[in-house]
């Protein structure tokens, strides 16, 4: 089966890692995979092999830097075109595909869906105007009505081993030993002065790793100063310790050690989930406070403690206090067993790259 992925980078790092996830895991499964991605330097964080080059081959993908869709015409022997994130191809491109005596199968993959309208929607096709081409809408979710959720194979199992001896990372010598530790990775609106303060005015000691990007200018502002990776500060009962950013299976790691995990977007949130740990997330902010609505449907899908409801709301509404944050740390043994039930029902379904490969197996079957 060869299948071209295509990915233009619009959120950084949640965009790329998605679309990485995804071809290792169709390599894995078996398929010929290309992926075809406009920012290299986006793709190079997360996988610091990667070669700032037209065209090379990882770990047995093949990695196109894509920067026009003529590009594109010699992925037309594929099985099956993944536009990923409603990324379009030239008038040309559909052109080409409608002449081919067998077109690919085509998809366009969404972002996760947590609403009420994603099993309706899932699996459509879309017809396009000009060439009379399907194109299957492909949504990620938590139910099995879904496109599902990217896991590969055995990761839960790793967790369960990893838990059991403290992860090794770069810019950390040791694990520390503390009462609570925390990871945190965040959007610049994330309001962390209550964070900060209900960690650093407590009687427990609490280690807050910090991952660059906005979520450490966002920490910088409330302590006023300046701070970069590999940096350790101290403050009350609270030490603070700046990571460079890591790839991904050190994040694993990150998350699944952690006693509670910030995280933002996607592809974080996911990782989380699957890490069993508590967690509390931010959605991509919008204007009016649109991502809220998304977060109320994540909320209903699974079961939560009431001090993370409340947390959840506040902190994507940007209103979270001091108070918030010390009844979420006090519910943090209820939250553990929440989510691990959680994990384990999503667990029973099958993944997002078996879904797909079944889909497109099925179709191309019927061609």
């Amino acid at each position: 089966m060869r299948i071209a992925l295509f990915c233009k980078v619009i959120d950084n790092l949640g965009d790329a890692g998605v679309c990485w996830r995804l071809a290792r895991q169709l390599i894995q499964a078996g398929a010929s995979c290309t992926l075809l991605i406009n920012e290299l330097s986006t793709l190079a964080q997360l996988a610091p092999s990667l070669q700032f080059q037209p065209v090379q081959d990882l770990d047995g993908l093949c990695i196109i830097h894509w920067t026009n869709d003529t590009q594109a015409f010699a992925m037309l022997e594929q099985d099956a075109w993944i536009g990923c994130f409603a990324c379009d191809w030239h008038p040309l491109l559909w052109k080409a595909l409608a002449q081919q005596e067998r077109p690919p199968r085509l998809y366009n993959l969404e972002y996760l869906g947590m609403e009420s309208w994603v099993e309706g929607c899932h699996g459509k096709d879309s017809i396009h105007p000009t060439t009379g081409l399907r194109q299957t809408f492909w949504i990620p979710g938590f139910s099995p009505a879904s496109g599902g959720l990217l896991r590969e194979a055995g990761l839960l199992d790793r967790h369960e081993q990893w838990r059991q001896t403290p992860p090794q990372l770069p810019g950390l010598v040791n694990w520390p030993n503390a009462d609570r530790i925390l990871s945190l990775f965040c959007y610049a609106q994330a309001p962390l002065a209550g964070l900060i303060q209900a960690l650093s005015e407590n009687t427990l000691y609490s280690y807050l790793l910090v991952f660059p990007g906005p979520g450490l200018q966002a920490v910088s502002r409330v302590l006023n100063q300046p701070l970069s990776p590999h940096e350790l500060i101290h403050q009350g009962s609270l030490s603070i310790h700046c990571l460079p950013l890591l790839n991904h299976t050190d994040y694993d790691l990150v998350l699944g050690a952690c006693d509670l995990n910030l995280v933002r977007g996607e592809d974080s949130l996911l990782r989380a989930h699957w890490a069993g740990r508590p967690l509390l997330w931010q959605a991509y902010p919008q204007d009016q406070l649109a991502h809220c609505d998304k977060v109320t449907a994540w909320l209903n899908l699974r079961p939560i403690s009431p001090a993370f409801i409340k947390l959840h709301q506040r902190y994507n509404q940007g209103t979270a206090q001091t108070e918030d944050f010390l009844a979420a740390l006090a519910s943090l043994d209820e939250e553990t067993h929440l989510i691990r039930q959680f994990r384990a029902q999503l667990a029973q379904q099958s993944d997002l790259c078996y879904r797909l490969l079944a889909n497109l197996q099925t179709t191309v079957a019927l061609i």
